[in-house]
């Protein structure tokens, strides 16, 4: 049975500032977006940095998708487990909705999906851009962030 209080997003690429892009898994509640990174790279001009996730020796989907579909957990134990597994990173892959004002889903052609948020008084750099490439997740998060 699929969860009508969050939405997984196996694969999604969310690019912060100019120099910084990752491919995670994301799971979206109406209160939070959690981001799993699958991999990462980023630079500063002179070196690019490559990193691949795994957690205890698992792919970081095979982990979300576990969490995601365990039908003992309420939303909020869903939430709650995401922010322990991302508890080492939670200030770049755990967003609060609510810090976010402008946060808002945008439909694209051919059914993908974007969004793009920074909290107030953060610059241009600190945006956030997320692309959603998955038809049916999209569609699943337009019923959980109705315009």
């Amino acid at each position: 049975m699929e969860r009508t209080d969050a939405v997984l997003v196996p694969k999604a690429t969310v690019q912060q500032g100019l120099a910084n892009v990752s491919t995670v898994s994301l799971v979206c509640t109406r209160s939070y977006v959690f981001a799993v990174p699958i991999q990462s790279f980023g630079g500063d001009g002179l070196t690019t940095i490559v990193r691949r996730y795994s957690y205890d020796g698992k792919s970081p989907l095979e982990i979300v998708r576990a969490i995601y579909d365990n039908p003992a957990l309420t939303l909020s134990g869903l939430e709650e487990e995401l922010k322990t597994l991302l508890a080492d990173e939670s200030a770049q892959r755990v967003f609060v909705l609510s810090a976010y004002p402008d946060f808002k889903l945008r439909a694209g052609w051919f059914g993908t999906g974007s969004f793009m948020f920074k909290a107030p008084g953060e610059g241009l750099m600190q945006q956030r851009a997320v692309a959603i490439n998955d038809r049916d997740a999209v569609k699943r998060l337009k019923l959980l962030y109705p315009a």
